[in-house]
């Protein structure tokens, strides 16, 4: 019964989207061929692009590095990392940089350290892509107390880009891309106990909450860009929808995924919203919308909402240690 309930869950996701009704949004469905240019070059741009040693991350990566970028991964797992590393270069006529670096998203310090490490070397960034994510079936803590998804799902994420916005400020067009799911559209936030610590652990709850607050992250930035009239950092919000990846394999039993698999995108077409957000120029003048299939659909209600957005933004920065006004120092408002 609870795998039959998981299932609808993701179908009755499925059927907000206000753009393509239907189970075809997620089942097999993808971005047009024409949308993803192979064209568009990022000779001289740098990319920085987190959980990228695997599944949809790892095709980003190797798109944007053919194109010419010079790539970053931040990766828990070095030797992993390195391993990837020479897939990428191996599989690409690119001669571009690849650098690795550190990154533990349970861990603020890590997170912290990182990013600090990257600005050092790199004083403009152009393209950030927040790809990592994870599933855990049980209730389990960051190193800094919060509860797993919650820290590695979003308050890391926000943490880092909060922290290399820096760079990303010197880009004369920079492009932040937040990943989403169609489970934030049944998602809530708990305020009052975002750590879900007073409540029997779901993980269903708590990963669906973790992708609103990162919806609710990249609308809230754009209007505090908008209020202190920054316009060259841009936003984006890409959804890949259900992939056949590990992160989907968690949610379900083997007998189960041997099933649905079939139906489902692969990563190279989980990815194609994700490089599309990355690198169209038909973007460039977009910001702060919510993409599927490489094409705008509205987010939850929720997801809406501007006031939860700025509920959220000022209970984030307190939790993550910045102070409120940390964009207007880097932006010297």
């Amino acid at each position: 019964m609870k795998l039959i309930s998981a299932i609808f869950v993701i179908i009755l996701a499925s059927d907000f989207n206000l753009i393509k009704p239907g189970i075809g949004i997620f089942l097999n469905d993808y971005c047009d061929n024409w949308k993803i240019d192979g064209r568009i070059k990022l000779e001289g741009k740098i990319a920085v692009v987190t959980g990228a040693t695997a599944g949809i991350g790892l095709e980003t990566a190797k798109d944007l590095y053919e194109r010419g970028a010079t790539l970053i991964i931040p990766a828990r797992n070095i030797p992993k990392a390195q391993l990837v590393s020479e897939e990428i270069k191996k599989s690409s006529n690119s001669s571009s940089r690849l650098i690795i670096y550190q990154l533990d998203l349970n861990d603020f310090s890590s997170v912290r350290a990182c990013a600090e490490k990257i600005t050092s070397e790199f004083s403009q960034i152009d393209i950030l892509i927040n790809n990592a994510g994870i599933v855990v079936r049980k209730f389990k803590k960051s190193k800094d107390g919060f509860e797993t998804h919650l820290q590695t799902n979003y308050l890391s994420p926000f943490l880092f880009t909060m922290l290399l916005l820096p760079s990303l400020s010197r880009s004369d067009h920079a492009r932040v891309i937040n990943l989403s799911s169609l489970l934030h559209y049944v998602g809530k936030i708990n305020f009052e106990d975002l750590n879900m610590e007073n409540e029997d652990f779901n993980v269903w709850a708590a990963y669906s909450q973790s992708k609103l607050a990162m919806t609710l992250f990249g609308n809230e930035l754009v209007r505090k860009f908008e209020d202190i009239s920054v316009s060259n950092v841009h936003v984006y919000t890409a959804d890949p929808t259900i992939v056949r990846t590990k992160l989907f394999d968690d949610f379900f039993p083997a007998e189960i995924t041997s099933l649905i698999n079939p139906l489902l995108k692969n990563t190279r077409q989980g990815a194609g919203t994700t490089i599309y957000c990355a690198t169209s120029p038909q973007l460039a003048n977009q910001t702060g919308l919510y993409y599927i299939n490489c094409d705008t659909t509205a987010p939850s209600l929720y997801a809406s909402n501007p006031s939860l957005a700025m509920k959220l933004w000022a209970q984030t920065i307190e939790l993550v240690g910045l102070p409120n006004n940390y964009l207007s120092t880097i932006f010297s408002i």
